[in-house]
């Protein structure tokens, strides 16, 4: 029995569902939860909750006496409480129910969140999103949300009325039925799917104690340098003003910019950054059009932008929290909140520290006369922002192309689970068999082509996007070798094609005959709703497809179809897939299971976890720890992949640094 296991339902008679409306002065999409709570303009307007299948009770005042019985009457019952986007309730609860009324704190291990448990269902974690998804008779208030919007935050004071909220006894009567409306809607949700497994609950409590932890911040590099980048701005629309005779007045104005530049002879067709780099590569170019298109471009670095999440999201004690979303991507993976922290920039490296340093000191001119571009060294330290405490160290450590080790195990190719087992080069492995020469001649040009293979090519990734992929990777390519590439991979990981195929029509003949089938150590079958297809793999845990189906591709064969989340647009639309796209889903899956679980047994063994990015877990610890520590606990198999070959790197710094 595998760690994800699903179980029996986790019912509990003593149960609240519970939903806050709050308003305050700070904006809680820029500072989180943790700091919007803590923060002393920060006030519940409302609350509703419903205990267990009970009629859903509301109240304007916190100080209503039914409301303080409910909630003595759950402290004495150890009662659980469910609240959709739960971590938002721990911290209002918490921060400001429990303060004013002087009742106890409530222990994480004493919450569920139905947003999460709508995202394990592959639903979308918006509430009244999901209830659309399932058809749910009691959706989510659309009209309420509006007002609730607009009584959250201070409203603009006029002649007239110079109070600073939008609020009146009949708003707040409305507001209280929006409120009962959402504990409704998701009560009826949590019923009407699946709940997260005891096990794979464990995770979402690691995820919350991970989450409730965060991450020191270096406040002082971070004001120093959102210092440094006015001063950059400053000096950057001055420059333009000269530059364009003072037809400009900066960069932001898109349409006044291009309209300058048709006027200097420049033809722009957009605005976005990739196609103004395009521009610039072409030669000819008047001066002054690329100086403002360059400034542009420095200007308008999204990661630049962090520095300023970074001041938002730290509280009192420099601590950055509710970094991670749980369940963020449709396989189980996390994905990033506030700062972002899975697309950091890379960084400056062993630079990091004297940057950093450089940045402290806060002089413009210094740093303009030590490094080329001010603005890049700004982007480049930012990943070093997060840093230790005093008297700890950040250790971290990166699974070893896991994806491509767990593809291999799942479609059993042998010869590549024996050169990962020897610790063999297989992108020089690859390379050779591209370049028919013997791997010890391989050189750093070919390998790099051998490694764009093995992990590109492993999805079912055809020669023309390959081509694409190569040239954005600054690696120079024919599209007759990108052919050969891909020919030569699927010959050579035979193992791998009919992975896809078999993938794809155990899916379809599960879809088409209701029917329990496997392959691959991987089951696919229908719910008893028939709602979604569950991909059930190796660990027990399952990858749900809602509202199945079956249609026909533009090559003219058989393909299912689902309903998703769309990664481009974060709307629920119909997606389609085929056995590349399903290999791609099951491999990330098993990958972050095998994570998740490493992180329970590194939590389990005392180690504080403070973050995760992609495949790495990063610790927080006493100096002196040592990284093979960390190592040794991600690499034991878990005992449903009993073969799998696991590597990993570690690394030890006072900051955040990348491999």
């Amino acid at each position: 029995m595998g760690l994800f296991t699903p179980l029996i339902s986790r019912s509990n008679k003593n149960v609240i569902h519970i939903d806050f409306e709050t308003r305050s002065e700070i904006n809680i999409k820029k500072c989180g939860a943790a700091v919007y709570a803590a923060h002393p303009t920060t006030e519940i307007m409302c609350v509703a909750l419903a205990e267990g299948d009970n009629a859903v009770e509301g109240f304007i005042s916190i100080y209503d006496s039914r409301l303080l019985e409910i909630l003595l009457k759950a402290f004495k019952n150890n009662t659980v409480f469910i609240a959709h986007n739960a971590f938002f309730e721990y911290h209002i609860f918490n921060g400001i129910l429990a303060k004013k009324l002087n009742l106890p704190r409530l222990r994480k291990e004493q919450w569920r969140c139905s947003a999460a448990q709508a995202a394990f269902n592959g639903l979308p974690r918006a509430l009244g999103s999901a209830a659309k998804a399932i058809n749910l008779d009691v959706e989510k208030d659309e009209p309420g949300r509006k007002l609730m919007m607009r009584m959250s935050k201070p409203r603009r004071p006029t002649k007239k009325d110079k109070s600073k909220w939008h609020e009146s006894p009949e708003l707040f009567e409305r507001l209280l039925e929006y409120c009962e409306r959402d504990v409704e809607a998701e009560r009826a949700l949590g019923k009407s799917i699946s709940e997260i497994s005891d096990a794979e609950h464990a995770v979402w409590l690691l995820d919350f104690k991970i989450n409730n932890k965060g991450v020191h911040i270096d406040t002082d590099a971070v004001e120093a340098a959102l210092h440094l980048i006015a001063e950059i701005e400053d000096a950057s629309i001055a420059e333009v003003i000269t530059l364009t005779e003072g037809l400009l007045d900066g960069v932001s104005k898109r349409a006044k910019v291009i309209m300058w530049c048709n006027s200097r002879g420049v033809q722009l067709e957009t605005y976005t950054a990739g196609y103004l780099r395009s521009v610039l590569s072409q030669e000819g170019l008047p001066n002054d059009v690329r100086r403002v298109l360059e400034i542009r471009l420095e200007l308008g670095k999204t990661s630049t932008s962090k520095i300023a999440a970074f001041k938002a999201m730290a509280g009192g004690d420099d601590r950055a929290r509710g970094l991670l979303r749980y369940y963020g991507a449709h396989t189980g993976r996390w994905a990033g909140k506030g700062i972002q922290p899975q697309n950091l920039p890379r960084g400056v490296g062993d630079d990091m520290d004297d940057t950093i340093a450089l940045l402290k000191k806060r002089d413009f001119e210094l740093l303009k006369s030590s490094r080329e571009n001010p603005m890049d060294s700004i982007s480049g330290a930012i990943r070093g922002m997060i840093c230790a405490p005093e008297g700890k160290i950040l250790i971290g450590a990166d699974y070893s192309a896991i994806e491509t080790r767990v593809l291999m195990y799942i479609a059993d190719d042998k010869n590549a689970l024996k050169l990962f087992e020897e610790n063999k080069d297989l992108y020089k492995d690859m390379a050779s068999t591209i370049y028919k020469v013997e791997a010890d001649a391989i050189d750093g040009y070919q390998r790099q082509l051998g490694k764009e293979a093995i992990l590109g090519l492993g999805f079912g990734m055809g020669s023309d996007r390959f081509f694409n992929t190569c040239e954005t990777q600054n690696i120079a390519i024919s599209k007759a070798l990108a052919v050969d590439t891909v020919e030569k991979y699927r010959e050579k990981y035979i193992t791998v094609v009919r992975l896809w195929r078999a993938l794809e029509r155990a899916a379809i003949r599960a879809i088409k005959s209701r029917e329990h089938t496997t392959t691959h150590g991987i089951a696919f079958y229908m719910s008893q709703c028939n709602r979604f297809l569950k991909c059930q793999l190796p660990s027990g845990r399952c990858i749900n497809y809602a509202n199945p189906g079956l249609g026909i591709s533009t090559y003219g064969s058989e393909q299912m179809t689902y309903k998703g989340v769309s990664e481009k647009t974060a709307q629920w639309v119909e997606n389609s897939t085929w056995g590349g796209k399903l290999t791609e889903n099951i491999v990330q899956a098993i990958a972050r299971d095998v994570m998740a679980e490493a992180m329970l047994r590194i939590d389990a063994a005392g180690y504080s976890i403070i973050l995760t990015v992609h495949d790495e877990i990063i610790l927080e610890e006493n100096d002196g720890f040592d990284p093979q520590d960390l190592i040794n606990l991600m690499v034991i198999r878990p005992e449903w992949v009993p073969n799998l070959p696991l590597a990993a790197e570690g690394w030890e710094s006072y900051r955040y640094a990348k491999l």
